[in-house]
């Protein structure tokens, strides 16, 4: 075996290593919070720290290799952000909630919720679209993030659309449970299936042609 066929065989390796673990941290994410909810209180900061891990995860590789992004610096800045986004909402939204109810301001806490759902949703947007372009996920399933994303975009506007209709029909609380249950199934869903498509394709790896998986296609 030459130097070069070894450093495509590690590098394929790597990348199997990366999508594997990053999509069992995907489907963690969500399995973890409601699983754990009443044994450690603190679990749903458990499953923002996979949530981070599982874009840094995919954003970097190991070694470079298996960056879904194939390490451009655009695709890969949205994934790292969109994780350090996760984790600081996490542990700041608790805090700046209480601090403006307890200063008379609760109106801006439905502003800067929505402030933060907006810069996560741009940069999954920008993300998914790196994805798609750099080719490093095997066709038709490069384009899986990207849907996904479109997808859970499409459905916070038609819940803001039911939100204003609810509010005009005194039909609020009722349509707030409702949507809320939506949201929650809809994110679920999503991080489960790119969670199990990540392990999939990781392990389709074994059987691809031999290409190396830093910073380019797939093979």
């Amino acid at each position: 075996m030459t130097d070069a066929d070894a450093a495509v065989r590690t590098a394929r390796s790597d990348a199997r290593l990366a999508w594997t673990v990053g999509g069992g941290l995907l489907v963690a994410a969500v399995a973890i919070p409601p699983a754990l909810a009443y044994a450690l209180p603190g679990s749903g900061v458990v499953g923002a720290v996979c949530l981070a891990a599982a874009f840094l995860l995919f954003a970097l590789g190991i070694r470079g290799a298996g960056s879904v992004s194939a390490n451009r610096p655009l695709g890969t800045g949205a994934l790292i952000a969109l994780g350090v986004l996760v984790l600081a909402r996490m542990i700041l939204d608790p805090v700046l909630t209480e601090a403006l109810v307890s200063s008379g301001q609760s109106g801006l806490v439905t502003a800067l919720s929505l402030a933060g759902d907006l810069v996560a949703l741009a940069l999954a947007l920008i993300a998914s679209v790196q994805i798609l372009r750099a080719g490093m996920l095997p066709a038709p399933w490069h384009r899986a993030p990207f849907i996904v994303v479109l997808g859970l975009a499409g459905l916070g506007l038609i819940e803001a659309l039911l939100g204003a209709a609810g509010s005009a029909l005194s039909a609020a609380p009722v349509l707030a449970a409702w949507m809320v249950g939506l949201d929650v199934l809809a994110r679920t869903s999503a991080a489960v299936f790119l969670g199990v498509l990540a392990i999939v394709l990781a392990d389709r790896l074994a059987a691809a042609r031999p290409a190396p998986l830093v910073g380019g296609r797939a093979g």
